[in-house]
Parts: structure tokens; sequence; C-alpha cells
């Protein structure tokens, strides 16, 4: 879901600023997913230092396994709110991206018949 709701952000802000920006778009989505990355390692190490958990241990201590607990299911269903929580601010909905595109084909064509003009 995240790439088309940045597709369509890269529209609505040609049609607002009338720049076309998707490298600066795809490079700051880049470094939010990088970021990620780095956020989902440092919890789960902090939760496996926090309950003791023991690598290649036969057995692991209830606080061990109450940890990965977290790490299996508290901590996707934190992530799928914050994703909620975004999407239900998004300001894009099926209606007004139908006409956004509308717009960009109207603009689209006027930049192409500049174009041919210059030629």
């Amino acid at each position: 879901m995240t790439e088309p709701a940045v597709s369509a952000a890269i529209d609505y802000d040609e049609l607002k600023t009338g720049k076309r920006r998707e490298g600066t778009y795809t490079g700051v989505f880049g470094f939010i997913v990088r970021l990620s990355l780095v956020l989902a390692a440092i919890t789960l190490t902090t939760v496996q230092l926090l309950t003791g958990f023991e690598s290649g241990a036969e057995t692991q201590s209830p606080s061990a396994l109450f940890g990965l607990t977290l790490l299996i299911s508290l901590v996707p269903v934190l992530g799928g709110l914050c994703a909620l929580i975004t999407f239900k601010f998004f300001p894009i909905n099926y209606k007004n991206f139908c006409e956004q595109q509308e717009k960009l084909k109207v603009l689209h064509e006027k930049r192409l018949i500049e174009l041919e003009k210059i030629q």
C-alpha cells in the first residue's frame, strides 16, 4: 500500500508545485525504509537483552519467551496502528485521486504542446 500512496503524493505535489520530484520522494522513502530496518534491529536486540534471551540455548526463560511474544505480537500491532493512523489522515481518497489524475493529464498535455512549439 505504501508505493501507491507515495505515487499519489508525488502526483499531488506536482499539481501543487508544478514540479515533478520523484527522485526526492524516492530518496526520502528509501531513507525511511532503511531507518525502519535499523529501528527493528535495535528493538529486537533491546528486547532480547532486557528479557534474558540466550541464543543457542535449548530452552528459554519465561521472561525471554515473553519478550519473543511481544516481538511477534505487540510490536507488529503497534506498527499497524501507526499505519492506520497515517492513512486515516492521508488527504487523498479515491474520488480526489481520480480528479487529480484528470488534472495531471491536462497538465501533461499542455506541457507536451509547449515542448512541441519549442522544437
